[in-house]
């Protein structure tokens, strides 16, 4: 019974283990710090919602394209400050934590830049696939990032953006476009 728990103890710490290191380290050290802080917008998506969603019965077939997608996603983090006024020291001291996330191994594969706003996209390969996608959203009256870890298929990724449809994604359709 103890050989039991060890090997399903030591099999949870290894699996939570190449989680974090599948997702930007620094990225995840923001979410921490500023989680659940006034002012601060935080959503964590886990494997097992996505595994629920891959469940579902649809009959549509873009929707199975997403389900397909969604059983190779390990998890979605957001973290986004958003303020309606000028000068805000807070949005500032963000911006420039937001603006020295260590990107070491990524790829930028574009940049979208909007009156006000700039959104980076960058990429950490595994194999033929995207294993991490980084989105710097960097504006006047927000910042923040959306950490997407998994094993991404660029054909989908728009249609996950749709599906989520959380503000932000909307820029990673995109990135399929540029394609």
């Amino acid at each position: 019974m103890k050989r039991t728990i060890l090997a399903a103890l030591t099999m949870l710490l290894l699996m939570s283990t190449q989680l974090l290191n599948a997702q930007s380290s620094s990225a995840i050290a923001l979410f921490d710090k500023y989680g659940g802080k006034d002012g601060y917008t935080t959503v964590s998506i886990s494997k097992e919602l996505f595994g629920m969603f891959a469940d579902m019965d649809a009959e549509d077939p873009d929707m199975a394209e997403v389900k397909a997608m969604m059983e190779q996603l390990e998890g979605i983090k957001i973290l986004m400050y958003e303020s309606e006024t000028d000068g805000d020291a807070e949005l500032e001291k963000f911006k420039g934590e937001v603006g020295k996330l260590q990107v070491e191994g990524f790829s930028e594969l574009m940049v979208v830049k909007q009156t006000g706003e700039e959104v980076k996209f960058l990429a950490k390969k595994k194999g033929d696939k995207i294993g991490e996608l980084l989105l710097v959203i960097n504006g006047d009256k927000e910042a923040g990032f959306i950490v997407i870890s998994g094993t991404i298929d660029m054909n989908t990724i728009g249609k996950l953006s749709k599906a989520m449809n959380f503000e932000g994604m909307d820029n990673l359709e995109k990135l399929n476009e540029e394609k």
